[in-house]
């Protein structure tokens, strides 16, 4: 099964879905997935990529590094990134301060679902 699968069918010019298909955001997964990611993102310069993470239930350090990348990769082309589905790894991005209970403070923007991020495009 690949790691990740991007949609873009019915969603608006410009607005890429990503959807994480691992369980576990790991060391071992975590290099492989950031390559894959930005060769996708080098590719595609979408003004919004929304990162669904509600399958994944563990994250490392280093598979925390892959959504900093992403975010960073994002906004170096003009864009912007929501991440969704954190319910079960919302702390790890608290405790790391990407995040707050605050709207919109950390580095990070985040919905509950994909139907509130694909929203803000």
């Amino acid at each position: 099964m690949p790691s990740f699968e991007v949609l873009t069918d019915d969603l608006p010019e410009g607005v890429m879905l990503i959807e994480v298909r691992l369980t576990g955001l790991l060391d071992e997964q975590a290099e492989g997935l950031r390559r894959e990611l930005a060769a996708l993102l080098k590719e595609s310069k979408p003004r919004l990529a929304v990162l669904d993470l509600s399958r994944v239930t563990a994250i490392s350090s280093l598979g925390v590094g892959v959504v900093v990348n992403l975010l960073k990769r994002v906004r170096e082309q003009g864009g912007e990134m929501v991440l969704c589905g954190l319910a079960p790894m919302v702390e790890v991005f608290r405790i790391c301060q990407l995040i707050s209970s605050e709207t919109n403070i950390g580095g990070l923007k985040t919905r509950r679902t994909v139907a509130e991020a694909l929203a803000m495009a």
